[in-house]
């Protein structure tokens, strides 16, 4: 044994103090050796808890600064060691947060209290409490063992944030923008993980600089002027060149090589991203990353596939208004209001991708901590409970290569291999990315949670998405998605969604709704297990107008349940989902739709059941598109299991619905298709076209029975927009509640397990209305830290 590295030890124990307080407000600490010996050896670099992860971070280097921007200095590390045996008997640990930008911290600090959340982490044992006091905690938790409680003291506000400070602000000479200020980075973006960070300013995001500037509160309104895109056109791509797209409304003249582009054109798989490359008056060139057609060597013709499409750049020399920022080269610039002093601004960004870590954990309870920066990854954690909790500004802005929820899941909070879990009166918001991902487990429950403002980025980002079994989404309010507010991959597996809200859903893509799940990936449907979707309000859906080649369309819905069986819907309230958001000539198909179901090519055998739902003020009501495999004998005779050559639905049950009157669609084709269901070519449908289109439910009904698809129809009914009021008590302020005079008032029939009388009525309200109620009764926390 080394004596004097154990006479160091002893030194560093003495000269810290035993009584475990610390005097210092940094978050870093010393890596905590838990052996019951002494050890042979102390790593002298001082580490972060998030180091844990399960991925290498590759160093990178802070170039050097200029000669009149201040470096700023490193403050000292906490050090609160554990060498020798650990205690057996729990105690209640009390943090104290040495940062309190609202009020004043505690000085006077009790014995064996702490200042860092991870560092009474690193000493405390399975069944231990820790306290959290009021202030900010610059950290990660990182939690490894079973039984921890971390709650908030009383009602202190106890923030763990991704963020550290900015200092150092000097004039940045160099910006075409008067008064911009510059500033070195925080040190600890070299070992940042992201690629771009997030900048807030008192509490409040500040804005990227960007074209066109957003003057709407929302980050997700593109075809709105104020929403940060404009309108472009002469979308263009020749062979093996960059991309080209042409600002109808103007650019600066500024030199915006280097710079970002964002691009919503096309569908969502051709949705661009990349790095200007040339800039000639209002067009731009870029080079993208996302891997597709912007990539790829061939052409694309202008003015002929994408008619139109939204874009936005974002560049350093963009910088114009008051509260916007920039990161380039290892400096922060940002431009505060007129006459406002940098010193008076609390300036942070985001260094750390991730401020909570569980591992290998179970019976953890978190509650009351608020959560901002970064997002979370959960591993193997079992019956446990995060309440009354708050995960903010998840992640910021990527250059991401795909689009899918490969791309987009893991900037979330990831879930995995985790077993009856519970997060519960919890709000998650505001993210480039996803939201919550039950990637595996089972028996999870997520309940009377807000989440919203979710997807900036406009990909297959989803509020929820699950791909785990008995998962129950419960009382909860969904507000304001880039694409779906629950997105179910489950095969073989269990969602229960019940008495929630959803609102907002698709402002940045189109071609999918709400709820939304379905079978892209293999031949045949995806079960649901029985799944009960009830009692749900889904309303003000718009989506975004697409121009891709002869698919020139807006079509959204509340349920995209496409090549989905085994599952009950029952008890919907499904309204305002109209494609009214955007202006033009162009001969743009607009569809806000009720359903859509497949199957495809999908042969649907298990239950599909509507019963007892409401949808309103719609333009669609079923869509169905029906597939013939035309080399299905040749696929059987390479393994294929599905027996039937087509898709088809043969145990639907459609009762007790009020709709809307409105377009019902019957598309029928034919494909030769690969085993996973890849297109490979169109062929000929056997005897002749099959398709419909009618406003008559009845015809559609009877038609869908004739190509395989059995909806069983009873005791529907169907309104026209214009008699609202001879059937419902007071629509424009969403009581849809019947009128005795109505025909489907005490108009349904009685169906086991969903109706409750033996005179039920139609529609959503039956049974005393419960529905109405759906979503979440929690209060949003008062974030103190914006002033």
């Amino acid at each position: 044994m080394n004596k004097k590295l154990i006479a160091a030890l002893m030194m560093s124990m003495f000269l810290i103090g035993c009584s475990g307080s610390e005097e210092t407000t940094n978050t870093d600490t010393i890596e905590v050796v838990e052996s019951n010996e002494i050890v042979e050896k102390v790593e002298s670099s001082i580490i972060e808890s998030e180091e844990t992860e399960e991925k290498l971070i590759e160093e990178k280097l802070v170039e050097e600064k200029p000669a009149e921007v201040k470096s700023v200095k490193k403050k000292p590390a906490v050090v609160k060691s554990s060498l020798f045996e650990k205690r057996t008997e729990n105690i209640e640990m009390h943090i104290y947060g040495a940062e309190v930008p609202w009020g004043e911290p505690k000085m006077d600090l009790p014995e064996d209290s702490y200042t860092s959340i991870a560092v009474a982490l690193n000493n405390a044992i399975a069944g231990d409490t820790i306290i959290v006091h009021e202030g900010v905690y610059r950290e990660a938790l990182n939690i490894k063992f079973d039984n921890i409680t971390i709650k908030n003291f009383e009602d202190d506000y106890v923030l763990v944030t991704g963020t550290e400070l900015v200092t150092g602000w000097q004039p940045a000479l160099d910006h075409p923008t008067p008064g911009v200020m510059v500033a070195p980075v925080n040190e600890r973006w070299a070992k940042a993980t992201t690629d771009f960070t997030q900048v807030f300013v008192n509490g409040k995001m500040g804005e990227m600089g960007r074209h066109p500037n957003r003057t709407l509160d929302s980050m997700m309104m593109p075809t709105i002027e104020g929403g940060g895109y404009d309108e472009v056109s002469s979308i263009y791509k020749n062979a093996n060149e960059p991309g080209n797209v042409t600002f109808n409304n103007g650019l600066p003249d500024l030199d915006l090589v280097g710079g970002l582009f964002r691009g919503l054109i096309g569908k969502a798989r051709e949705y661009a991203i990349g790095h200007v490359v040339a800039k000639e008056g209002d067009k731009i060139q870029f080079e993208a990353v996302s891997k597709n057609n912007w990539s790829n060597e061939a052409s694309i013709v202008a003015e002929s596939y994408h008619k139109f499409g939204f874009g936005t750049i974002m560049h350093k020399n963009l910088i114009d208004v008051p509260g916007e920022w920039f990161l380039e080269d290892n400096l922060l610039y940002y431009l505060p209001e007129d006459g406002q002093e940098m010193t008076d601004l609390i300036v942070e960004m985001q260094v750390r991708e991730k401020v909570l870590l569980i591992n290998n954990a179970d019976n953890v309870l978190i509650e009351g901590i608020n959560f901002k920066a970064g997002n979370a990854s959960i591993k193997n954690m079992n019956d446990s409970k995060i309440i009354d909790c708050s995960l903010r500004y998840l992640h910021p802005f990527w250059l991401t290569t795909g689009y899918a929820q490969g791309s987009v899941n893991p900037t979330g909070i990831w879930v995995e291999n985790s077993d009856g879990n519970i997060f519960e009166d919890t709000y998650i918001a505001h993210t480039w990315g996803t939201g919550l991902v039950l990637i595996s487990g089972q028996g999870n429950t997520v309940k009377n949670c807000i989440i919203e403002d979710i997807g900036w980025l406009g990909a297959f980002s989803s509020g929820i998405y699950t791909e785990a079994d008995e998962t129950r989404i419960e009382d909860c309010t969904f507000r304001d998605n880039g694409r779906s507010q629950v997105r179910v991959r489950a095969h073989g597996k269990k969602t229960d969604i019940v008495h929630n809200e959803f609102v907002g859903a698709m402002r940045m893509t189109e071609d999918s709704g709400a709820i939304a799940a379905e079978s892209t990936g293999w031949v045949g449907p995806l079960n649901m297990k029985g799944s009960e979707i009830a009692y749900n309000k889904i309303h003000d859906v718009q989506g975004l107008p697409v121009s891709s080649g002869a698919y020139v369309r807006q079509f959204m819905l509340g349920l995209y349940l496409e090549d989905t069986d085994d599952y009950t819907a029952h008890h919907n309230l499904i309204y305002d989902i109209r494609a009214d958001n955007y202006e033009t000539d162009l001969p743009l198909e607009r569809f806000g739709g009720m359903l859509y179901m497949g199957p495809r090519y999908n042969a649907m055998h298990d239950p599909v059941n509507f019963y007892n739902n409401t949808a309103w003020n719609i333009e669609k009501v079923i869509n169905v598109w029906n597939i013939e495999i035309a080399n299905h004998e040749e696929l059987l005779a390479e393994g294929l299991k599905q027996k039937d050559a087509t898709g088809l639905m043969s145990d639907g049950h459609f009762a007790n619905n009020i709709i809307q009157t409105g377009i019902c669609d019957l598309s029928y084709m034919a494909q030769n298709i690969t085993h996973t269901g890849g297109r490979i070519s169109g062929a000929t449908v056997e005897g002749g076209p099959k398709g419909l289109i009618t406003n008559d439910l009845t015809e559609f009904f009877e038609h869908a029975a004739t190509v395989g698809c059995q909806f069983n129809p009873e005791n529907n009914y169907t309104f026209g927009l214009e008699t609202a009021t001879e059937h419902f008590v007071d629509v424009a302020n969403g009581d849809f509640a019947l009128n005795e005079n109505s025909p489907a008032y005490q108009g349904g029939v009685v169906i086991e397990g969903i109706t409750s009388s033996i005179n039920p009525d139609a529609g959503a309200l039956e049974g005393g209305g419960y529905v109405l109620t759906a979503g979440s009764t929690l209060e949003i926390p008062e974030f103190k830290e914006i002033r």
